[in-house]
């Protein structure tokens, strides 16, 4: 039975399989950091003793329109939640950071896909075949 090869033979393969693997890797980088940041919004909603859920739909207006000031909501809460707060918006925007640049880089792996499969097919596999098609030819 042959075993499957690794694709070391070619730079084009590798490229081409390092790219998949960058791309399916961005993947899992941006799920791990979503769930972390979706545990830290839990975590800080939890904390505040709000029991009807008032706080977290005005939490939610300030958080999603941009128009309104921040301040304005953090200088009403309670002086203990304040700097919870204040470091719930601080990772929030580090969150989006890290997303935008798992996004540029789920792209460098989309090209890198594109390049080597390209490269590998146009340069290599194509004679390839095309010596594979003449022996065929040839032994009839």
């Amino acid at each position: 039975m042959d075993q499957i090869k690794p694709p070391t033979d070619s730079l084009y393969k590798f490229i081409a399989i390092f790219g998949l693997i960058v791309f399916l890797g961005s993947y899992f980088v941006a799920y791990r950091n979503l769930d972390r940041a979706q545990a830290v919004w839990v975590a800080f909603y939890e904390s505040v003793s709000d029991p009807d859920g008032a706080k977290y739909q005005k939490l939610e207006d300030y958080t999603n329109d941009e128009t309104i000031a921040i301040d304005a909501y953090v200088r009403s809460l309670p002086k203990n939640e304040r700097a919870g707060f204040v470091g719930l918006l601080h990772y929030k925007m580090e969150t989006e950071h890290t997303l935008m640049n798992i996004q540029i880089v789920r792209w460098i792996g989309i090209l890198m896909i594109i390049l080597g499969f390209n490269l590998w097919y146009f340069r290599v596999q194509m004679y390839v075949d095309a010596i594979l098609r003449r022996e065929a030819r040839d032994s009839r």
